[in-house]
């Protein structure tokens, strides 16, 4: 706290423990505050009003506690909040109006509650992560709103309801994970239009009908999951897709009948078959995460 002229404390990756002293909100001048992959452990002691030069926070991996302070929303310039792999706890405050946040980034904590539908206070929002929590509700159609959107993950909580038909705005969305959830309904046919989606997750669900024929248009897609619903019908059109790593319910079993027939899928389950590779075998979408993050291709 007495270094006020700081302007970049970079402390990740090695063996810091103990927790993060209230004196940091004394640095005016800092914009970049990374102590990322380490033991620290405590709450953030973020006050409102302060550290108005800050431009990343990146801590996750760490032992951090608490609750999410409302106080982030005060933050002027704020573009990347990375507090993913922490023990984090209670709802995901309504934290105001954030116009310069690119990555808000919260996966692998104790979140529960709904997701706030604050998205259209985030237009400059180009990844969120909230997977492996315990976020119940349904997806805010919002969330698909700010038009730059890259990333988006959601898996392994207790989400319901369907995905929504506006998916297909995103034209610059490379990922959404979605697996591990009780979402139902269909598969939107407008998904074929985020023709520059790579990765689709969405296994481990209660999705039904079958896949919209749209969904050939995705010939960026190399990795797409829809193993472990109630889908049916044929998506050998997505053969086309030659780089795709394809994932389905197409294991017809000992009575031969398939519940989704697919002739170039990689891996083909059964409902009711155990196997390492249909129970598990998800998107890693937190390494995606540090991936996009170490290369800035995400903020």
């Amino acid at each position: 706290g007495n270094f006020t002229k700081l302007y970049m404390i970079d402390l990740g990756s090695n063996s810091l423990s103990g927790s993060i002293p209230p004196s940091i909100n004394k640095l005016k001048n800092c914009y970049w505050f990374a102590a990322e992959d380490n033991f620290l452990n405590g709450t953030l002691p973020i006050e409102p009003g302060s550290l108005v030069s800050l431009s990343g926070l990146i801590l996750w991996e760490n032992m951090l506690s608490g609750t999410i302070p409302t106080a982030l929303g005060t933050l002027p310039v704020i573009k990347i909040i990375l507090l993913g792999g922490n023990l984090l706890e209670g709802t995901i405050p309504n934290i105001g109006v954030m116009p310069t946040l690119e990555a808000f980034i919260f996966y692998e904590n104790l979140l529960t509650g709904t997701i706030p539908p604050f998205f259209d206070d985030m237009p400059a929002l180009i990844a969120v992560a909230l997977g492996h929590n315990f976020l119940n509700g349904t997806i805010p159609e919002n969330i698909l709103n700010p038009p730059f959107m890259v990333g988006i993950g959601l898996e392994a909580n207790s989400l319901t309801g369907t995905i929504p038909s506006s998916i297909g705005n995103l034209k610059y969305l490379m990922g959404l994970s979605l697996h591990s959830n009780m979402l139902t309904g269909t598969i939107p046919p407008s998904i074929g239009n985020a023709t520059n989606l790579m990765a689709l997750e969405l296994a481990n669900n209660q999705l039904e009908g079958s896949l919209p024929e749209t969904m050939s248009r995705l010939e960026s897609l190399f990795w797409l999951s829809v193993k472990r619903n109630d889908l049916t019908g044929d998506m050998s059109f997505m053969c086309g897709v030659s780089s795709a790593f394809l994932q389905a319910d197409c294991d017809p079993g000992e009575s031969g009948i398939r519940e989704i027939v697919c002739s170039c899928c990689l891996v083909c389950c059964r409902d009711g078959i155990q196997d390492s590779s249909c129970d598990g075998n998800f998107l890693p979408a937190d390494a995606l995460v540090k991936e996009c993050v170490a290369d800035g291709s995400c903020y």
